[in-house]
C-alpha cells in the first residue's frame, strides 16, 4: 500500500467520525397501509415496533401510506418540546434532493373560519350536510378547523393544482401529545422544483414547530403599537421604559427587539430532519 493510499484512507475514517461532519441518515421506511387509519388523533391504530424515535427532542414519529395518501403520527414524549406549536402550527418540509433545505413545506395549522366556509370545507370532504344542519351550523359565527398549506421559504402559501390539502388531528394522553396527519402523496412533490419526485426515491423530511412567526410579529407589532398611542398622549415615552438602554432612541413598535426576544425564549423553535421512503401503492 502506498503512502498515498494510506492517507486516503485515514481521511475517509476521519470523515466518518469526526463530529460536524455530514453523515447519511438511515432511511425511515413507510409502511404498507394494511388497514385504515382514523384520523382522530390516537395512535391505538399504530403498531409501536413502526416507531421511530428521534432523542435530541423525545418525539416519536411513524408512517404508513396507501396508493394516494401518507399517514404519520407524531407523538411528543416530553411537553418541555412542544413550544408554541399549538400557534404556529407543525411544518413538514420536504425535498426530493435529499438537502435539508426549506424551499417546499406543508404547513398544519389550526385556523378560525365563518361558519359558511366551515359547510365549504365539509362538503368538500365528501360530507353531505342537510339543511337543518347547515342551519345548526349557521349559528355560530365562527369555528376552527384542521387544516394544511402548502409554504414557500418565506411561508407564502404556494398554490398545487388539482391536489387537495391534507388534514390532521391532535390528542392528549396522560403520557403524551399525538398529531396525527394525512396528506396526498401529490402534495410532497414541490411543483417549483427542478428536479421532479417520481413517487420512488427517498425524500429527506423535516419537521418544524415553534418559534416566532409573522402572525405574532403583526400582532406585538399591533400591540406595542397600540400601548405608544396611549403612551403618548400622556406624554409617557414607552420606548425608553419598556427597553431600558437597549430601546434607548426607539419607540414600540419598531423598538420591539427585546418584546420579540421575549418572545423567542418563550416560543423556541425546534426541528429534525430525516430519510423517508414511502412504500409502493397498491
Amino acid at each position: 500500500m502506498t503512502r498515498i493510499q494510506r492517507i486516503g484512507i485515514v481521511i475517509a475514517v476521519c470523515a466518518l467520525t469526526l463530529p460536524g461532519v455530514a453523515q447519511d441518515k438511515a432511511v425511515v421506511q413507510s409502511r404498507p397501509m394494511t388497514t385504515p387509519v382514523q384520523v382522530d388523533g390516537s395512535a391505538a391504530e399504530w403498531p409501536a415496533d413502526g416507531l421511530t424515535v428521534e432523542k435530541e427532542v423525545n418525539v416519536s414519529c411513524a408512517f404508513q401510506n396507501d396508493a394516494s395518501s401518507l399517514y404519520v403520527l407524531f407523538q411528543f414524549n416530553d411537553s418541555k418540546f412542544i413550544s408554541s406549536i399549538e400557534a404556529t402550527g407543525l411544518t413538514l418540509w420536504v425535498n426530493a434532493d435529499g438537502k435539508e433545505r426549506k424551499n417546499y413545506g406543508l404547513r398544519f395549522y389550526r385556523k378560525t373560519v365563518a361558519a359558511e366556509d366551515l359547510i365549504k370545507v365539509l362538503e368538500s370532504e365528501g360530507q353531505t350536510l342537510s339543511e337543518d344542519k347547515k342551519k345548526e351550523l349557521m349559528g355560530r359565527p365562527q369555528y376552527q378547523i384542521w387544516t394544511s398549506d402548502a409554504i414557500n421559504k418565506k411561508g407564502s402559501v404556494l398554490p398545487h393544482p388539482g391536489v387537495s390539502g391534507g388534514t390532521y388531528r391532535t390528542a392528549k394522553s396522560a403520557k403524551a401529545v399525538v398529531y396525527e396527519l394525512k396528506l396526498p402523496l401529490a402534495l410532497l412533490a414541490d411543483p417549483g422544483a427542478e428536479k421532479k419526485w417520481d413517487g420512488t426515491s427517498p425524500l429527506r423530511i423535516g419537521f418544524e414547530w415553534g418559534g416566532v412567526t409573522e402572525e405574532m410579529k403583526k400582532a406585538q407589532a399591533s400591540e406595542l403599537g397600540g400601548q405608544e398611542v396611549r403612551a403618548s398622549s400622556s406624554g409617557t415615552d414607552l420606548g425608553s421604559q419598556a427597553y431600558g438602554g437597549e430601546g434607548a432612541g426607539l419607540r414600540a413598535p419598531s423598538g420591539s427587539l427585546a418584546a420579540l426576544r421575549a418572545l423567542s425564549a418563550k416560543y423556541k423553535k425546534y426541528e429534525f430532519w430525516l430519510d423517508l421512503q414511502i412504500a409502493p401503492g397498491k
